[in-house]
């Protein structure tokens, strides 16, 4: 079961105003280094991951971006996901901060500069040194702000952190669920005439903090948002190889078989992220093996969950860039006698409004 790490710390910038720009220029031609933003170097990641070295120039510019600013600002939405320890769908390359004076638009700026008159005191944080949105505060933006699919992803993972749940024990945090998704409803309603409110009721509604990664917070929107049942996050299915649990899954109703028997049917997704199959260290004959050794694993898993009956559709990255598709393929694993109609939700469709 995957977690998150907890909030990373930025890593030591170069800057201009503190060496001097010809010295910056030196650090910059010795190849070491990387230039987050004018005036700012940092030194470049040696990480294989691409993701892990785009958090890191993120990071490294919100360290810049704090020791260069004069204004009141805190770090937000996006950035604000991120400085938490959360996740972010594919993150675009700005630095998302909330200042409540107007701010001046720049264009090319790397600064994504929102208005935000209405902040408390109670909604800034301090996270290594850096003033940053609070939990709520950065659900509540990203729900407003974002893309349902991203806004979705980017709540699932603060809900998280926020309340550290087990998929073994769900009643453990369900209560306090229920007790922050209210104070976020609330939060939401003293926000009147703000767009996107339809969708960030939805957003917060349907967030769930047992998904495990960004795709499978994706996978778990497409079902949602193109109109399957609501879908059960990390569904306990009980095998032959002891209990298993599906990222996305569906427990249909019992219905009568034509000889008197009792049916039930158990239908599943599961997103399988490279990460699943590729350890972080060790040499490339240790990559092949431990690849091979997940890969049988998996292979183990998915028959135990066949003998119990699941009906199960694996998705992959590129399948998520075809909802339709990918809805389509979910609604197919249903038997006939269970295969439900699709009643699309708008407030979780995408909106030319939104990120």
């Amino acid at each position: 079961m995957s977690t998150l790490p907890g909030p990373p710390t930025p890593p030591e910038v170069v800057l201009a105003h503190e060496r001097g720009a010809e010295n910056l220029a030196t650090f910059h031609r010795g190849g070491a280094h990387t230039r987050v933003r004018r005036g700012a170097l940092v030194r470049t990641s040696e990480s294989g991951a691409s993701w892990e070295r785009a958090d890191h120039l993120t990071l490294a510019r919100c360290a810049a971006v704090a020791a260069q600013l004069s204004c009141r600002f805190a770090f937000s939405h996006e950035t604000a996901v991120l400085l938490h320890g959360g996740w972010i769908d594919h993150p675009d390359d700005l630095v998302h901060i909330s200042q409540w004076s107007s701010p001046n638009i720049v264009r090319g700026s790397d600064l994504r500069r929102h208005h935000a008159p209405w902040l408390r005191n109670g909604d800034v944080v301090e996270i290594h040194g850096l003033p940053v949105t609070s939990f709520e505060r950065t659900m509540i933006d990203c729900a407003l702000a974002l893309q349902p699919d991203r806004a979705l992803a980017a709540v699932d993972s603060l809900l998280r952190i926020l309340l550290n749940p087990r998929r073994d024990h769900p009643e453990r945090h369900a209560i306090r669920l229920v007790a922050v998704r209210a104070g976020l409803m609330e939060r939401l309603e003293e926000s009147p005439g703000r767009r996107g409110l339809v969708s960030a009721r939805a957003i917060l509604t349907h967030a769930d903090p047992l998904s495990e990664s960004p795709g499978e917070s994706i996978l778990r929107y497409i079902a949602l948002a193109r109109g399957l049942p609501e879908p059960i996050t990390q569904m306990r299915v009980p095998t032959d190889q002891g209990v298993k649990y599906l990222d996305v899954g569906w427990l249909m109703r019992v219905q009568d078989s034509p000889d008197g028997r009792r049916l039930g049917y158990r239908v599943g997704a599961e997103y399988d992220g490279k990460a699943k199959y590729r350890p972080d260290q060790g040499s490339e004959r240790r990559h092949e093996g431990f690849r091979d050794d997940a890969l049988y694993a998996e292979k183990v898993r998915a028959d135990a969950l066949g003998r119990a009956g699941v009906h199960l559709e694996r998705f992959v990255h590129h399948h998520l860039m075809d909802p339709a598709a990918a809805v389509a393929r979910m609604r197919a694993a249903f038997p006939a006698p269970v295969r439900p109609d699709l009643h699309p939700r708008p407030a979780l469709m995408p909106s030319p409004g939104r990120r």
